[in-house]
C-alpha cells in the first residue's frame, strides 16, 4: 500500500482497519473504486491511483490469469445490472434468472448497459 503515490503509513492502516485484506483484493480486481472511497481520507483520485498501481501486483501475487480477473469483471457486471434492474422494479428472481441465461449465451458481454438491454429485450 506505501508503495501508491500520496499514501502513507496512517492511510494504509486507515484502509486495512477499514477493509479486510480479502475486500481490498477484490476491490482492486474489480475495480471498485467506490469501495476504496468509502475509507476516511481516501477520494476518488487516490482510489483510482491505488487500483493502477497494485492490481497487477496482487493479480500476480494471487496467482490470477487473465481469465480470472475477467471472470471478477463480468461477475461485477452481473451483480451492477441485477442492482440496476431491481432499481427499476423488476422482480429479483426473474432478472437474476434473465441475466444467467444471457451471460451463458453471451460470456463476452462486458457492459453493465450492453447486458441491462439484452436482458429487457428478453424479457419483454
Amino acid at each position: 500500500m506505501i508503495s501508491v503515490s500520496g499514501v502513507g503509513a496512517n492511510t494504509a492502516r486507515v484502509i486495512l482497519s477499514y477493509m479486510t485484506n480479502d475486500e481490498l483484493r477484490r476491490a482492486i480486481v474489480h475495480n471498485d473504486a467506490a469501495s476504496l472511497s468509502k475509507v476516511k481520507g481516501i477520494g476518488a483520485k487516490t482510489a483510482q491511483k491505488i487500483i493502477i498501481d497494485l492490481k497487477e501486483k496482487i493479480v500476480k501475487s494471487t496467482n490470477m490469469d487473465t481469465v480470472t480477473v475477467g471472470m471478477a469483471q463480468s461477475n461485477n457486471v452481473k451483480d451492477d445490472a441485477l442492482s440496476a434492474l431491481i432499481a427499476l422494479g423488476f422482480p429479483k428472481m426473474s432478472v437474476e434468472k434473465t441475466i444467467n441465461m444471457i451471460i451463458q449465451k453471451n460470456p463476452d458481454v462486458s457492459q453493465v448497459e450492453d447486458l441491462i438491454k439484452l436482458v429487457l429485450k428478453q424479457m419483454n
